[in-house]
């Protein structure tokens, strides 16, 4: 069974949560001296040199170490580079085009066209990602002039995060009822703001959906239409 992008997410703010520490080649381990000397003997360089793990060991014993394609190990269960995980995604874009309430991974390239760096977009106008060795796990507004493109891992499922309802939602309707049903709406194609208020839009939305579906047209969100929205 494919992990969820609620999983995913939970995952990232345990980073963030927990000061991940960014390290050269590392997938999301525990920060130890056995781990310090692996990934020196695998990748050592002039700019990861032994005194560059020796100063993360320093810096973060016993924390989460990682890169930034490395973040992704533990749900994704694939080591590969950012170029790979792009690879990966079965919907993906210019980073401009970016569902803005889809969880979803974020890419950057370089001068030369290559991915590079690769983040987490939270699905509600916030990333995370392990930065760089100087900044470690790192938190902020989407920036759309940081990151190039977007992409949805084709090895994630997406859930609806807001639950739904039990009662009929119509015209007027406002709170996460309204959301669980934009949501859905989006789901299906429609341009919808997610902002928990049942207006014209959403009405008329929901009515092009019935009307689709054979459904009675009455604008109201109801047991029948709901069954229909999570088909």
């Amino acid at each position: 069974m494919k992990p969820t992008d609620r999983q995913l997410l939970e995952w990232f703010e345990y980073l963030n949560n927990s000061k991940a520490i960014y390290v050269w080649g590392a997938n999301s381990e525990k920060i130890t001296r056995k781990l310090m000397d692996k990934l020196y003997s695998w990748f050592a360089s002039k700019t990861y040199d032994r005194a560059y793990y020796d100063n993360k060991l320093k810096e973060g014993e016993g924390k989460i170490g990682a890169d930034c394609s490395g973040s992704f190990y533990p749900i994704s269960g694939f080591d590969t580079t950012a170029s790979g995980y792009y690879g990966r995604c079965g919907v993906k874009g210019y980073i401009g085009k970016l569902p803005r309430h889809k969880v979803c991974q974020v890419f950057k390239k370089n001068l030369s066209g290559k991915i590079t760096h690769i983040g987490l977009y939270d699905g509600d106008g916030y990333t995370i990602e392990m930065k760089s060795s100087k900044d470690n796990v790192h938190k902020e507004k989407l920036n759309l002039l940081r990151w190039t493109y977007y992409g949805m891992p084709d090895w994630i499922t997406y859930e609806c995060p807001y639950e739904e309802p039990t009662e009929t939602v119509k015209l007027g309707s406002k709170g996460v009822s309204v959301k669980w049903v934009q949501w859905q709406l989006r789901e299906a194609g429609y341009k919808l703001d997610i902002d928990g208020d049942f207006g014209k839009k959403t009405d008329k939305s929901l009515r092009d959906f019935q009307k689709k579906h054979k459904l009675e047209v009455d604008g109201k969100c109801g047991r029948l239409t709901r069954s229909e929205l999570v088909k």
